[in-house]
């Protein structure tokens, strides 16, 4: 993979976390404990994709969202949620964010939205179904029935 991601969160568990697994992925990340923080390193780390926590004290996710997509508004942003928050990553997609995921967030759900919004024109992959021969077979138990009738 290639390709940055900025992680936005306060809090510094997480922000690692996310940080470590996105690097892993082979993702250059750079880190932000706040919405101003985000916006001062924008330039800097000019990412292809923007993780958002909505929850943050100062400036929230979608302030820091509206803020983000003023600048940069081709700028895939992912906002983070917490269960409770439903309704607020409704609120910002509306406004122009290309995702959310939940917290606790499954950390293979969050490489797979990243992973989606890097290349936003790949098409999924498609779902193969594979049967051997064995799968095509009638169990010899399972017998025939005489059509009935017709009814004179």
């Amino acid at each position: 993979m290639t390709g940055s991601v900025l992680v936005v969160d306060d809090d510094a568990l997480v922000r690692q976390t996310f940080g470590e697994v996105l690097a892993a992925s082979g993702y250059e990340v750079t880190l932000a404990d706040s919405g101003m923080a985000a916006l001062a390193l924008l330039d800097a780390a000019r990412p292809d994709v923007v993780l958002l926590d909505i929850a943050m004290p100062g400036m929230n996710g979608l302030d820091t969202l509206a803020r983000i997509l003023s600048r940069c508004p081709r700028l895939p942003v992912i906002m983070i949620t917490g269960y409770t928050d439903i309704d607020l990553a409704t609120e910002a997609v509306k406004r122009g964010a290309a995702d959310y995921v939940h917290k606790p967030v499954d950390l293979d759900d969050l490489a797979r939205a990243v992973a989606i919004q890097m290349n936003p024109g790949d098409p999924a992959p498609p779902e193969v179904l594979e049967l051997s021969p064995a799968d095509c077979e009638l169990p010899t138990d399972l017998g025939f029935w005489a059509s009935p009738s017709p009814a004179t």
